[in-house]
């Protein structure tokens, strides 16, 4: 089955969709300098990065996991493709400013590393921008749409009780 051919795990009805610069200028906030402010609208970002999926919308995405990891209440968790993404740059952030971090930023990383391969079955999401602008529009997801939804069912930390499984097991 080609990557294009999952099913979404996302509801296309919820996802709206907006024309955007291919680049614009970095603007604040995102262009402060390593601190706690920065630090919490990248938490704030990231809070929905790891997911409820109910079996049955498990077993639709047809992924191919070996440990899937499932919380006890039978919902497996799952990242949609962009958090993952985004999780990475923060990790990459944190690396680049190791002055700031030091040893914090892999901690960090290791930390919130729950990972199942669930993804809203549109590659392109939500752009980054982060260069100057070229004129060029791209149909991107409103990350408003997406980020509501997802948040919805985020895996709050401390909340859940997880135990591995795998795909085989009776």
């Amino acid at each position: 089955m080609s990557r294009g051919t999952f099913p979404s795990l996302v509801p296309s009805t919820l996802l709206k969709y907006e024309y955007r610069p291919e680049w614009s200028d970095l603007a604040d906030p995102w262009a402060l300098p390593p601190g706690h402010s920065l630090d919490a609208l990248w938490d704030d970002l990231l809070y929905a990065q790891n997911i409820h999926i109910p079996e049955h919308e498990f077993e639709a995405l047809e992924e191919n996991v070996t440990y899937p990891v499932q919380t006890l209440n039978g919902d497996y968790v799952g990242v949609i493709g962009i958090y993952h993404h985004l999780h990475c740059l923060d990790a990459l952030r944190r690396v680049v400013h190791w002055d700031y971090y030091g040893p914090r930023a892999s901690e960090k990383a290791l930390e919130e590393g729950i990972y199942s391969k669930a993804h809203s079955g549109n590659e392109s999401g939500p752009k980054v921008d982060l260069g100057p602008t070229t004129g060029i529009m791209h149909k991107c997801v409103d990350w408003k749409s997406l980020d509501g939804w997802a948040r919805g069912r985020a895996v709050r930390r401390g909340q859940a009780r997880y135990r591995l499984t795998t795909l085989h097991e009776s």
